[in-house]
């Protein structure tokens, strides 16, 4: 897994978004995702039973997928309909 993988580590109801992400036998690490992967002292340390989750994901891809989406549907509707004349 690349080091800059962004991941949402999920414990109860809360999710904490880490990159740099280490998964051993007894814990899971890693570092905030806002701070650069060479803070070694900004890592972040669980023991696994405490993670309920954790979730791989890039949210910036996924938010110009969300607006591909709806410009090309709105693109298609609007191919369908047609130009209006009015004559």
């Amino acid at each position: 897994m690349p080091a800059r993988q962004q991941v949402q580590v999920w414990q109860r109801d809360t999710a904490a978004r880490w990159h740099g992400l280490v998964v051993t036998a007894d814990s899971v690490s890693g570092i905030p995702f806002l701070q650069p992967l060479r803070c070694d002292t900004c890592r972040i340390l669980l023991e696994r039973p405490a993670v309920d989750s954790i979730r791989f994901g890039n949210p910036v891809g996924g938010f110009w997928r969300g607006v591909g989406l709806v410009f090309g549907t709105l693109a298609v509707v609007l191919a369908l309909i047609g130009p209006r004349g009015g004559s």
